[in-house]
């Protein structure tokens, strides 16, 4: 849609933020195999919790931008 209307930069970052939405969901699969480690897995299950919330800010402030630019 954004390249129809001619916003190809909110293209671009449609594509790298649903990468990195990608990526997180295969780190937080990865938090299953590392239930066994119970001190490493602590620790990553917060930094994967402070990762998405960072990520749903970026989504939402993207959205925002679609809304007023589309």
């Amino acid at each position: 849609m954004a390249e129809i209307g001619g916003q190809t930069d909110l293209g671009e970052e449609s594509l790298e933020i649903w990468n990195k939405y990608k990526l997180l969901q295969f780190a937080i699969l990865f938090s299953y195999i590392l239930i066994l480690i119970p001190q490493l897995s602590l620790f990553y299950i917060i930094v994967i919790f402070v990762i998405t919330i960072f990520l749903l800010i970026a989504i939402l402030n993207f959205l925002k931008r679609c809304s007023k630019n589309l």
